[in-house]
């Protein structure tokens, strides 16, 4: 393969991904939280919309059911486009005088359909752009493709958390909400641009299709994608309401929220790459174990995150949850593709996904109810004790997390030990 074109391609890829980031961060609960707020869904409903993310994931399906064929390039820049629209008229919807249900529907209808068209996609896409990426310097890659993506978003978020703010103290949020619509439609076009300068896709990493019967036949890529599954329905029974506690219990500003991820980041990006090299030098299941550590002393901390101590538990919180979230998102795409040949990489990756969309999705809809009943005030069970919803989460991710760091114990390290000896 020509070098200038695996060198254009690399650095077109880095730019995509990075705004690509940029439109995600605009959808992210943290922003998402104001709409839902401004229409006047309920926390426990918003939680539910927010784990719509998750179960975009699940559409990948249609990646290995219905793989894309033919002008592979041009399909995936489409609807991309498409799908990134759809993201910004999540934006306008407030703007429009419909009854309440309708605005409901429409909100709910633009989300999950870019969710749908995004992760359709996603996967073949991810493939094409990286078969100009060498298998051997894959975790030091995708950490500088994160790095770029971190650094911009920083910027980013902070100009968009100055701008809800400074529009909800003069009560006209609306005018924010179409900012944020339109600069998306900007990003849109700036994220096509950059996908054109990606090399042509190499139909048989991307195009294969690959069957069920092929991928459960794969132990490995099962076991992983199991631990990966219910793992990710923990943290979205947290994830989910996120945003929700943030603004109407913790009663953080727009600004305050976008400045925790912010500095948390700024740590994120000093250990991205040493987390990328520690993958491929020592493996991605050690890096993930570690991840998964991270996660949980998280989810501990949150466990004790209550409006008299917010500030700096929510910041103790972030900043263990971020930093576990390199390696647990270097090593989903790894793991996968250490796993299965390189023509099957963009079926099991959508395979996997599939599975953590639906669990994530699955495990919100059982829990919003508890998250409901307890209510954004929180449940006095005494004079001197208030249970706060988000703790309670947090409580179930933990035991769920624990749960996965026992058996990957026993699977991926204490076998391997066994059988040594």
């Amino acid at each position: 393969m020509n070098t200038n074109i695996i060198k254009q391609s690399n650095r077109a890829y880095i730019i995509e991904a990075m705004l690509e980031y940029f439109i995600t961060v605009s959808v992210s609960s943290t922003y998402l939280t104001h709409v839902m707020t401004h229409i006047g869904i309920s926390s426990s409903l918003q939680g539910i919309i927010n784990s719509i993310i998750s179960l975009g994931f699940g559409f990948q399906v249609l990646a290995i059911l219905f793989p894309l064929k033919n002008s592979i390039k041009r399909k995936i820049i489409i609807f991309h486009s498409l799908g990134h629209l759809l993201f910004s008229f999540v934006f306008f919807v407030p703007l429009f005088n419909f009854p309440f249900e309708l605005k409901v529907v429409a909100f709910i209808f633009s989300l999950i359909s870019a969710y749908v068209i995004r992760n359709y996609i996603e996967s073949s896409k991810i493939s094409w752009c990286m078969s100009f990426v060498s298998d051997k310097t894959r975790g030091k890659f995708t950490a500088d493709k994160e790095i770029v993506s971190i650094v911009g978003s920083m910027i980013f978020s902070f100009a968009l958390g100055a701008i809800i703010d400074h529009y909800e103290i003069s009560g006209e949020l609306e005018i924010a909400f179409t900012i944020i619509g339109l600069l998306i439609v900007l990003l849109t076009i700036g994220h096509t641009a950059s996908l054109l300068f990606v090399g042509e896709p190499q139909n048989e990493t991307i195009t294969h299709k690959v069957s069920f019967k092929e991928l459960f036949k794969n132990k490995k890529l099962i076991t992983t994608i199991l631990i990966f599954a219910v793992w990710n329905a923990g943290n979205y029974v947290t994830l989910s309401f996120l945003g929700a506690y943030q603004k109407l219990t913790l009663g953080f500003s727009a600004l305050i929220m976008t400045l925790y991820p912010f500095g948390a980041n700024v740590i994120r990006i000093l250990l991205t790459k040493p987390f990328g090299k520690f993958g491929d030098k020592y493996s991605f299941n050690k890096l993930l174990f570690i991840s998964l550590i991270l996660y949980l002393l998280s989810y501990v901390v949150l466990m004790f995150t209550v409006p008299s101590n917010g500030l700096i538990m929510y910041a103790i919180y972030i900043v263990l949850s971020y930093v576990g979230g390199i390696g647990t998102s270097t090593c989903q795409l790894n793991l996968i593709y250490d796993q299965v040949k390189v023509e099957d990489r963009s079926g099991a990756y959508a395979f996997n996904r599939m599975f953590l969309g639906f669990a994530g999705f699955i495990a919100v809809l059982i829990v919003s109810p508890l998250y409901e009943f307890i209510g954004d005030s929180g449940l006095a069970l005494t004079n001197n004790f208030t249970l706060y919803p988000l703790p309670m989460m947090a409580f179930i991710s933990f035991i769920v997390t624990l749960v996965v760091l026992i058996v990957m114990y026993f699977v991926n390290f204490r076998k391997k030990q066994d059988s040594k000896n």
